[in-house]
Formats: C-alpha cells, sequence, structure tokens
C-alpha cells in the first residue's frame, strides 16, 4: 500500500538474477534465485492488501524454506514480452495474487502499480458507526476508504485496487485493531498521557531517562509512525492513530 521504493543497489542485484533466464518458468524453477530475488525486493507485507506477511525465508543452512508468490502486474500469458521485467514482478501474498487477481487484464484497467504509485498518499481508512455512538464495540463500526488525493485518475485506480482485492470486505475482519486503539485514546487522552509524563520526569533518573527517548505517545501508539511496507496492517493503524487517536485529542 506504501509505493515501493527501490534502490539503485536493489534495482541492479535484482536485474542481475533475472537477466541468467530467457523466460518466468526457468526463474520460478530454480528455487535460489526466485527466492533471491523476493529477499532483494525485501517487502515484508503484501504491497497489495498490507494484511499477510510475505517474509523470504531461508533455513539455517541456507536452504530456501517460504517466500512470497510473485505476481506478473500484466499478466505473463498475455504480455510474454514482460514476463521478467523488474517493475512486472510484484512480490505478493497467495489470497491477492492466485485468489483475488488472478488473471484479470490489468492493461485493460487502471490499477495502482506498487512500484509507482502510492496508496498510501492517495486513500486513507476511515470509520463510522452503525447504530449508536459506541465506538468501542466491534459490531457497531464500519471500516472504508475516503479519498485523500486531488487526482481523479489516481482515485480511481485506487478504488480499483480496493474493489478487485476485497480490501473493504477483508479489513471487517479486523475491527478489534481498530478499537484496541480507540481505547487506548479514551483512558489515555492527551491530558492524562502529559500527566504521566510528567510523573516520568520528576521521578529517578532511570526513568527520566526512559522518557527522554521512549515517549509515551509512541508506546501506546508505536503505529503512528511505521513503515508501512513492513508491519501487517500498518496501513489501517496508521491511519487510525493520526487521524482519530492522536489528532485534537485533548481528552
Amino acid at each position: 500500500m506504501k509505493k515501493i521504493n527501490l534502490t539503485d543497489e536493489q534495482i541492479k542485484q535484482a536485474k542481475d538474477v533475472l537477466s541468467k533466464f530467457k523466460d518466468y518458468d526457468a526463474f520460478s524453477a530454480s528455487k535460489n534465485n526466485a527466492y533471491s530475488f523476493t529477499k532483494i525486493i525485501c517487502v515484508k507485507v503484501c504491497p497489495y492488501c498490507n494484511i499477510n506477511y510475505i517474509y523470504t525465508v531461508f533455513s539455517e543452512d541456507g536452504d530456501a524454506v517460504l517466500r512470497p508468490d510473485i505476481d506478473h502486474y500484466f499478466c505473463k500469458s498475455k504480455y510474454k514480452k514482460y514476463q521478467l521485467c523488474l517493475y512486472n514482478l510484484i512480490p505478493s501474498c497467495m489470497p491477492c495474487n492466485e485468489r483475488l487477481k488472478g488473471s484479470e487484464n490489468f492493461m485493460k484497467t487502471p490499477y495502482l502499480h506498487p512500484y509507482f504509485h502510492d496508496f498510501h498518499s492517495i486513500m486513507r481508512f476511515s470509520v463510522s458507526l452503525n447504530k449508536t455512538t459506541d465506538y468501542l464495540d466491534e459490531d457497531n463500526i464500519e471500516i472504508f476508504f475516503v479519498s485523500k488525493s486531488n487526482s481523479a485518475p489516481l482515485v480511481v485506480r485506487a478504488k480499483n485496487n480496493i474493489k478487485i482485492f476485497k480490501l473493504v470486505e477483508r479489513y471487517q475482519y479486523h475491527k478489534d485493531q481498530v478499537v484496541d486503539l480507540f481505547k487506548k485514546s479514551k483512558y489515555y487522552w492527551k491530558a492524562k498521557r502529559d500527566e504521566i509524563s510528567r510523573l516520568f520526569s520528576k521521578n529517578s533518573d532511570t526513568s527520566t531517562t526512559l522518557h527522554s527517548y521512549l515517549p509515551l505517545e509512541s508506546i501506546l501508539f508505536s503505529e503512528k509512525d511505521c513503515d508501512i511496507n513492513q508491519v501487517s496492517l500498518g496501513k489501517l493503524k496508521k491511519d487510525i492513530i493520526n487521524y482519530y487517536c492522536l489528532r485534537k485529542n485533548t481528552k
């Protein structure tokens, strides 16, 4: 959901791996090279959904154990000349790649591309209440997306991503995460956090040092500045924290 920003060195290494092969089947069959490729890209969470972890794992002996699916943004059977193009190979989770996207023609319908577009800057999570004002009741909460961008074409692409990867439906199963953040916000409002911080500063040298380097807000809402591509549900938590828990939060 956050744009994948590759360094020049990552790009060089990934292209070096891919250059050894004439087609994707040969590359995929070469287990160590496919694993090396996903390790180089180094995205821990699926860039399409930000729900499932997609680690590249090797055993202590160096044997390949587990890697992400590699999605072809443009279907490899329809666009064979792109089958080994770096920017057509997206490390992703199985639900997004096989179950939801499948062979959908992304050349025909505009979607966001994880290497070129930043979903995070285009859309954000929001919540609404169904029946009552009780925001600590999971059954009373609905999770959805609202636009952050003024670019209509990018918003259209983002909405297409939301639709094909069933993001609204899937995120309803993570309402508990939203409620947990709301509980922290309710019981540790800003004045309360300031009060606790003052107590820390008046106590021992150890407490003062702890407070100096680890503000209470960062302890309670650790995902507020997280790297979305490295944290499962990082986008959801970051948006809820910054747009609800910490925004004008005086009580």
